[in-house]
């Protein structure tokens, strides 16, 4: 069945989307809603601050008991080498979190609150990486107003470029590279 086979491919992550066959040439999903936490009507500022705890000198992380990070938590399965595309050891992957729009709401919302809370020493520019930093990067910026820098491989952006210079992967040698503004 669709589900048991999501949910061992994920280390026990039972999948949000339910896929039935329907007619021979068509899988139509529908969204299971029994997993999701029910909305929240009002968001303060207090609510978007995500509790960190320090784990060691230069080291620290979100709190696993925050709310925030629960909700977000509950969306990123990871998966084994088994399963990824390029036999990292272990990756996770973010579908969960766009298959969600509370989810994907409350992650653009806490980097929002966090950028707006530096005020004047706040960014002046969203960068991200392709392709996750695509997906969340330009809502954050269009939130705050601020233009969005795509980060790509070398060769995939034209014009004037600065580049990170060569780097090792876990499975390739890269280089990244973003477009001057002129």
């Amino acid at each position: 069945s669709s589900s048991s086979s999501s949910s061992s491919r994920s280390g026990g992550f039972a999948s949000p989307w339910h896929c039935q066959r329907a007619a021979a040439s068509s899988w139509p999903c529908r969204p299971r809603v029994t997993h999701r936490q029910p909305p929240l009507q009002r968001r303060t500022a207090a609510s978007m601050v995500v509790k960190v705890k320090t784990l060691s000198y230069k080291h620290d992380c979100a709190d696993q008991s925050d709310p925030n990070v629960l909700l977000i938590a509950n969306r990123l399965p990871w998966y084994s080498a088994k399963y990824s595309p390029h036999d990292v050891p272990r990756f996770y992957d973010i579908s969960g979190i766009t298959e969600d729009p509370e989810a994907f709401q409350r992650i653009v919302d806490l980097f929002v609150h966090r950028y707006q809370a530096m005020g004047d020493k706040g960014p002046t520019c969203i960068a991200g990486f392709d392709a996750r930093g695509f997906i969340f990067g330009p809502p954050i910026a269009l939130a705050l107003k601020l233009p969005f820098v795509m980060i790509r491989k070398a060769g995939k952006l034209p014009g004037v470029l600065v580049s990170s210079g060569q780097y090792q992967t876990e499975y390739s040698k890269d280089e990244t590279v973003l477009r001057c503004a002129l």
